[in-house]
């Protein structure tokens, strides 16, 4: 981020669900221009990283026309924004560039953050540390980018944000497979999230099934992927992926194969399911 030289201000900016500024420990939103000062806000965060010209601006506030004088109203805009956070973050004439302090906070960006933290938590084998961090960010993630306004260059962003949340969502159920026990729920929810958001993302299911055969439902895991299975040769004509057939297939092979093993009072514990999943899912998830 951009280091404003000297400046003394904390501030935090939240674009997720109701927009939130907050400079120097007190609340200012209310304090923008209506409606279109907020977007401008907004527009100038998620781009703080350069340099924005007024015709940038004005196509980002009007994409489909704008009042008589746009130029005018624009300046009228970036005054009262200019009021709000103080003339040493937002900077600049013909372009403008709103210079965040380096301890600055900006949702989305501590959102992608936290996706990275998880990831090298997990990586690392800390899987309570790569669940609070994930977490964390799906908790943010979830409100959606500016809910209530739309504007065609939001598109972009939004698609961005959500491959972050479905990464954040299937971190969350990674380490819940990781830590087992409690967290084997917990990565059941993430990846039901995760199928419900991207009904084609076959990792999600992959992790479904393998948190339902890590509880010893492996009917219900046969079931997740018989859905996947019709879903994907209904709407696209297509199979599941090798890797996950042949996590399916050695799950039914267990699930047919378990009751001729078995015998009364054995003393040897029956084999997990999971295990069955656990190889072909892991090279699946990491490709």
């Amino acid at each position: 981020m951009v280091v404003s030289s000297g400046h003394p201000s904390r501030v935090s900016i939240e674009l997720c669900g109701e927009m939130r500024l907050e400079v120097a420990g007190r609340r200012r939103e209310r304090e923008l221009p209506g409606r279109l000062g907020r977007v401008l806000l907004a527009y100038l965060a998620l781009n703080h990283r350069r340099a924005v010209t007024r015709d940038e601006l004005i196509e980002a506030l009007w994409p489909s026309g704008g009042p008589a004088d746009p130029a005018g109203t624009l300046s009228t805009l970036l005054s009262g924004v200019r009021r709000c956070v103080g003339a040493e973050l937002l900077q600049g004439r013909s372009e403008l560039r709103l210079a965040l302090p380096a301890d600055a906070r900006l949702d989305v960006e501590t959102a992608a953050a936290r996706v990275a933290r998880s990831r090298a938590a997990l990586d690392a084998g800390d899987a309570g540390a790569a669940a609070a961090e994930a977490e964390g960010a799906v908790d943010v993630l979830e409100r959606g980018l500016l809910r209530g306004v739309d504007v065609p260059w939001l598109d972009a962003f939004r698609r961005e944000l959500e491959d972050e949340r479905l990464n954040a969502l299937e971190l969350l159920a990674r380490a819940g497979l990781a830590a087992g026990g409690a967290g084997i729920p917990r990565a059941q929810w993430a990846s039901r999230q995760t199928i419900a958001l991207a009904p084609f993302r076959e990792s999600g299911y992959a992790l479904l099934m393998e948190a339902q055969a890590a509880q010893g439902n492996a009917a219900e895991a046969l079931d997740t992927y018989e859905r996947l299975r019709r879903l994907m040769r209904d709407e696209l004509g297509a199979t599941p992926s090798p890797e996950l057939r042949a996590a399916h297939q050695r799950l039914l092979d267990r699930s047919v194969d378990a009751p001729m093993r078995s015998a009364p009072r054995s003393s040897t514990p029956r084999p997990s399911y999971y295990l069955a999943l656990r190889a072909p899912v892991a090279r699946n998830l990491a490709q």
